[in-house]
């Protein structure tokens, strides 16, 4: 006999056959969510901050292709504002900013964006243009831990010093630096002493700046301290009385004209 022709076997037999096709509907549908890969945005904007602090710029376009991720745009941002220092003019980095607008900008001015070692930044080339107000701020007291940390938050702080013109803040973070008495330190005031955004700051700062330096090197008596204080003298940033002085502190010999 066939079970179809038998009373109320049809709906029985339909039933269950509907019943396992939203089973397996079902659990296809868990095992793909199970299985679903969840993107670590963490490990990555750590991966990202590597690469910048190692000064590589296609770090700067992988940062910017996660501003339109929202749960992540505010520490993409904090990474854009601890390793960059671009004009408004040119970028504005804030809540509003999308990945697009970044990615315009960068494909734009890539051949303009710079790394500097010294101060663990990216910046652009018109940074050296931007003219703003000088403000003067009380002297701050250093950390008395982690010295390797404020060395890198104090060298930043001096480029951006230097990118607002802000010349007396960066005098005090010069004094602060040469308090810091280890190599790190040394190697710091060295290269800001090469600065093009220190030798070639507007009027009496540029003076004021290569004597702050000359100051914090003599700190460091070595012979490549004596070196760079002899070009700072030779290209002129400093006057020859000075010089001597400083000189004569790294050397113990007064090299001072007799009469």
């Amino acid at each position: 006999m066939n079970p179809l022709s038998i009373k109320g076997f049809t709906p029985i037999v339909m039933n269950k056959q509907i019943g396992l096709l939203v089973f397996f509907l079902m659990l296809g549908t868990l095992t793909v969510a199970q299985h679903k890969p969840h993107f670590d945005y963490d490990k990555l904007l750590t991966r990202i901050d590597l690469s910048l602090r190692k000064g590589n710029k296609k770090a700067l376009r992988d940062l910017g292709t996660l501003l339109d991720v929202s749960d992540y745009k505010e520490k993409v941002l904090h990474l854009f504002k601890e390793n960059v220092i671009f004009p408004d003019r040119e970028i504005s980095l804030n809540g509003q900013t999308t990945k697009q607008q970044f990615l315009d900008f960068y494909y734009s001015e890539e051949n303009n964006i710079y790394f500097s070692p010294t101060a663990h930044v990216f910046y652009t080339e018109g940074l050296e243009n931007i003219s703003v107000d000088y403000k003067i701020q009380p002297i701050r007291s250093l950390p008395n831990s982690n010295e390797a940390s404020t060395l890198r938050i104090k060298s930043a702080d001096i480029y951006k010093s230097l990118s607002k013109g802000q010349y007396e803040l960066v005098l005090q973070e010069i004094s602060d630096i040469a308090l810091i008495e280890n190599q790190e330190a040394f190697e710091i005031l060295k290269k800001l002493s090469e600065e093009k955004m220190i030798l070639r700051a507007k009027g009496e700062y540029r003076k004021q700046l290569s004597m702050a330096l000359v100051r914090a090197l003599s700190n460091f008596p070595n012979e490549l301290s004596l070196t760079r204080i002899l070009e700072l003298l030779e290209e002129g940033h400093i006057p020859s009385p000075a010089a001597q002085k400083y000189l004569t502190i790294l050397t113990n010999v007064n090299l001072s004209h007799q009469e």
